[in-house]
C-alpha cells in the first residue's frame, strides 16, 4: 500500500494552521485526487533532508488557489509532529510523492506516524480524565459531568507518533478555556500556574485566568499533566 506525502514549506504550515489548507500545483492535481478520503502524510525540510511532520485526511481538491497555477487541498483531522522521522528524498522540484509503507522508506518508526487512536480509545481516556479531575474544570471549577455535551478533556499536544493515549496529555478544561488553550492564548508553567497573553485572551475568560492561578490537579501525581507535554505547549502553541 502506498501513501501520498506532501512536502510543506513555512507558508504551507502557516496556511495549514489557520485553515487546514495546503497549496498544490495544478499539474499535481490528478495524482492528488487519487488519495481523497485517505490518510496522507506531511513532511517538511530540515538540515538533514525531509522529515515527516504530521498526518491528515485528504478531503478535497479545489481551485482557484492563492496564485495562478495553484489549487488548494482541503484537509481534516490534521495532526502535526515537529521533529519527525526521516522521509525519503523527494524527486527534484517535486512537492508530492507516493511512498510504499511496506518497503520504500517506511520502517517501523515511520509507520508509527499512522497509528491513529480509535474512537473507543478516545472515549475511554476522556472518561478516565474527567473522573480523575472530579468532573470539574481544572481552572474554573465549573462542573463537567461525564456524558454531558462539552464534558471532554483538552489535549495538551498532538499525541506523539506511536505513543499510547495517556491521561498526562489531557487537562479537564471548560470548553471556552479549552479552546483558548488550544489557540495558544494561555499556557501552563512547570509549576502548573497559568501564563496568559491578555492581548489575545477573550476578556470574558480573564476572571478564570488570574496571574499565577494554579491547576486543580488529580489526587495522584502520576495523573498530573506531563512536564514534557506542557513544555511542548509553551514552545510550539503558546502565542507570546
Amino acid at each position: 500500500m502506498s501513501t501520498l506525502v506532501f512536502l510543506l514549506d513555512h507558508d504551507d504550515l502557516d496556511l495549514l494552521g489557520r485553515q487546514d489548507l495546503i497549496r498544490i500545483a495544478h499539474d499535481d492535481a490528478p495524482e492528488i485526487v487519487r488519495a481523497i478520503e485517505d490518510v496522507v502524510a506531511l513532511a517538511t525540510g530540515s538540515a538533514g533532508g525531509p522529515v515527516y511532520c504530521g498526518l491528515a485526511t485528504l478531503e478535497a481538491v479545489a481551485g482557484p488557489g492563492l496564485v495562478p497555477g495553484e489549487l488548494v487541498a482541503q484537509l481534516r483531522k490534521v495532526q502535526l509532529y515537529p521533529n519527525g522521522e526521516p522521509c525519503p528524498p523527494f524527486p527534484f522540484g517535486q512537492r508530492i510523492q507516493w511512498v510504499d509503507e511496506a518497503g520504500d522508506g517506511f520502517g517501523e518508526e515511520q509507520q508509527a506516524l499512522f497509528d491513529v487512536p480509535t474512537q473507543h480509545e478516545l472515549f475511554d481516556i476522556s472518561r478516565l480524565t474527567m473522573r480523575r479531575y472530579h468532573e470539574r474544570c481544572a481552572l474554573s471549577g465549573i462542573a463537567m459531568p461525564v456524558g454531558e455535551l462539552g464534558s471532554i478533556p483538552t489535549a495538551i499536544r498532538p499525541n506523539p507518533p506511536g505513543a499510547p493515549l495517556s491521561i498526562t496529555n489531557f487537562i479537564a478544561l471548560w470548553p471556552p478555556l479549552g479552546s483558548a488553550f488550544g489557540a495558544g492564548h494561555f499556557t501552563i508553567s512547570s509549576s502548573y500556574e497559568t501564563i496568559a497573553n491578555l492581548d489575545l485572551l477573550d476578556h470574558r475568560l480573564r476572571e478564570h485566568l488570574q496571574p499565577g492561578l494554579k491547576l486543580r490537579l488529580p489526587d495522584q501525581e502520576e495523573d498530573w499533566p506531563s512536564q514534557d507535554h506542557l513544555a511542548y505547549h509553551r514552545r510550539f502553541v503558546f502565542k507570546r
